[in-house]
């Protein structure tokens, strides 16, 4: 579950992680910025790691960085391509 923090259309959306998982991934944010004659999206996560918990967690913080490049080659695609999202069908 997550709380949005922060809601600027067409901006940005921040949130807050709730429950467990927000001891390591406190929350996170989708900026849209102008670049050049397009736009760059940004997806960010804020991690709160001592030197212990890195080591621990190393290997799935590495998996969930692989996940978010995936998400966001396929959310670039389906911009470009203008295809419907799952909802919109």
């Amino acid at each position: 579950m997550f709380e949005l923090t922060a809601v600027e259309p067409p901006w940005r959306l921040a949130y807050r992680i709730l429950g467990p998982h927000s001891i390591l991934l406190p929350g996170g944010a989708f900026d849209i910025s102008r670049h050049g004659s397009g736009s760059l999206f940004r997806a960010s996560i804020r991690y709160r790691f001592g030197r212990l918990t890195q080591l621990l967690f190393n290997r799935r913080m590495s998996a969930l960085r692989r996940h978010m490049r995936e998400e966001g080659k396929q959310l670039k695609h389906l911009v470009e391509s203008g295809a419907p999202a799952d909802g919109d069908r």
